[in-house]
């Protein structure tokens, strides 16, 4: 059962860290962009939400699970708690960081994009590129956490 929550921890991990790293390539060339191609651009990741809403709950119960059953074997405990964490923490950035941003751009108009747009925009790719880190710090202590354990 510990193994099949790893490698389930592990594999919903992978499905969250793939677009938050699409993200972080993405955000450089991004940012060159003027108003319009960059609202286009956003446009394109209207389906992210939907498979997150099963990839970012899996992780963090198949995670937690792993914690769960691995039964207090010191360093795989708190590499499996890191990651724990660090699947967590995305949520508490993007509920009130990203999660506006979507819900504001979905009535911008390239023409009439609000004053402020490069700041929400910064605050987007910013907040992105911080669970970009996270997941990657996740995803790594999950790969490393069974090579600790004698019993693999």
């Amino acid at each position: 059962m510990l193994n099949i929550a790893r490698f389930s921890s592990l594999l919903f991990e992978a499905f969250n860290l793939a677009p938050a790293y699409a993200y972080l390539l993405e955000m450089a060339p991004k940012r060159e962009m003027n108003g319009g191609d960059w609202l286009t651009t956003q446009r394109i990741y209207r389906d992210y939400g939907r498979a997150a809403s099963f990839t970012f709950p899996g992780a963090l119960i198949s995670t937690a699970a792993s914690l769960a059953l691995n039964r207090k074997k010191g360093s795989i405990d708190s590499l499996t708690a890191l990651a724990t964490l660090c699947e967590a923490a995305p949520v508490g950035i993007w509920a009130p960081l990203n999660e506006p941003v979507n819900h504001e751009i979905v009535g911008w108009k390239p023409e009439t994009l609000p004053a402020d747009w490069s700041r929400r925009r910064d605050q987007w790719e910013q907040a992105h590129a911080t669970s970009a880190a996270l997941h990657a710090v996740a995803f790594t202590a999950l790969a490393i956490a069974p090579l600790r354990d004698e019993r693999s």
